[in-house]
């Protein structure tokens, strides 16, 4: 067969793979017919890669709520130090829910674990440092109730 011809057979499967035109076996079936058994060794070179980092980001997400408690937690930091701690955490979460949501996986629910927890955390932290004078109880419930409000959320179900 043409060499040209090939090519783009190639990157017709490849797009059809992509945007799930064909389910991933035939399309590995047909790659491997016209590749005569060759692969594409750049594309599993690009798939771990991404693995690796896509696990890398996994573990930063679950390690930001036990070093964020425990930062908020200690008496010895500083308020801005506190404050800054939430702010950056709430937003890191933010944004991996956000990304995962759009991705469609599972881990999205993880990081809305994760988002919530902090917000927990810190809305006990904001109470003492602003010396607001409500009670954690009653912080700890409103937190209840917005976790359960998102939980029967239709936005948030994947």
């Amino acid at each position: 067969m043409n060499f040209d011809r090939k090519e783009v057979i190639i990157k017709e499967i490849k797009y059809w793979k992509e945007s799930k035109l064909l389910p991933e076996k035939y399309c590995d079936f047909l790659l491997m017919l016209y590749t005569q058994g060759e692969g594409n060794s750049e594309s599993e070179v690009s798939k771990k890669q991404s693995n690796i980092w896509y696990y890398i980001d996994l573990t930063f997400l679950v390690l930001l709520l036990p070093v964020s408690t425990f930062l908020l937690l200690n008496d010895e930091f500083q308020q801005w130090v506190k404050l800054f701690v939430i702010i950056f955490t709430v937003s890191i979460a933010s944004f991996h829910m956000l990304i995962f949501y759009r991705l469609n996986q599972f881990i999205f629910h993880l990081s809305i674990i994760v988002l919530l927890s902090i917000v927990l955390t810190g809305s006990l932290n904001l109470n003492i440092i602003f010396n607001l004078g409500i009670h954690p109880a009653l912080i700890t419930l409103i937190n209840c109730f917005a976790w359960i409000t998102i939980g029967f959320g239709n936005d948030l179900v994947i």
